[in-house]
């Protein structure tokens, strides 16, 4: 008996690794190829001229994701039923979401929507948010997501980015730790895309900052663990400023 509990026990680790590798997978279509943080309008304002002008940006621009949207993701996955996830893996069937759980999610996701002032990241964050959650329940059928979709196309969501990713992952049973640290993984690797796309870098350059920040991860998630959804803050506030410019531009590639 033993023996079968752990042998269930490592398929399912081994099932919720699987699955956190599928979910940051850049060919998981959840609409970030048409976003750049902001970057295009950095550029286009001339403020970045060089690679270290693009390190300054990704640096800054982690830590805007560490300070603001990490509270959201966090917050966010803990709104799950916990009691159920295990069941919900098990039978996909199962829909329906408490009340309490329903009530803590469209709270986090007024929050975010009243915080993000800025008009561009405001529709980003909504379009990815919403693009993730309709992927993810194509792609799993699991009729909790379903019951959260309904939300959205009732008006009673916006369905932010790192709200929907918080809470799509504990559905799934990704650890919390894990994501976190993918949500930070796909910020810069959104920025890294971005700046070959824009011909900022090369992919091979690309490839060796993406390597070189990401080691920055663990000390700004550890100056942030306990930063809660009323305490989060843009610390660096000229990326927003800028953003906010993306649909002033003459042509683009981006929408954000």
């Amino acid at each position: 008996m033993t023996l079968n509990l752990e042998i269930r026990k490592e398929k399912q680790n081994m099932s919720k690794f699987l699955t956190a590798l599928q979910l940051s997978d850049s060919a998981f279509p959840t609409g970030g190829f048409a976003h750049s943080l902001g970057l295009e309008a950095v550029m286009k304002h001339k403020k970045i001229n060089n690679t270290d002008d693009l390190l300054k940006f990704a640096v800054c621009s982690m830590e805007n994701a560490g300070s603001f949207n990490i509270p959201f993701v966090k917050a966010a996955y803990e709104a799950v039923d916990e009691p159920t996830l295990p069941e919900v893996i098990d039978n996909p069937k199962m829909s329906h979401p408490s009340q309490e759980s329903i009530l803590r999610l469209i709270d986090l996701d007024n929050t975010c929507e009243a915080c993000l002032s800025n008009h561009i990241a405001n529709r980003a964050s909504s379009r990815q948010g919403r693009s993730m959650l309709d992927t993810t329940y194509k792609a799993t059928e699991l009729h909790l997501l379903g019951s959260i979709q309904a939300l959205i196309d009732e008006n009673k969501l916006e369905g932010h980015h790192p709200v929907m990713f918080g809470y799509i992952c504990s559905v799934l049973g990704v650890g919390k730790q894990e994501v976190i640290e993918m949500y930070m993984f796909g910020v810069l690797r959104c920025i890294v895309a971005s700046a070959v796309r824009l011909s900022i870098i090369g992919p091979l350059q690309g490839q060796n900052i993406q390597y070189k920040l990401q080691q920055l991860v663990p000390s700004i998630l550890k100056r942030n663990q306990k930063r809660c959804v009323e305490d989060a803050v843009i610390t660096s506030p000229f990326i927003d400023v800028i953003q906010a410019k993306q649909d002033t531009l003459f042509s683009k590639l981006f929408y954000s």
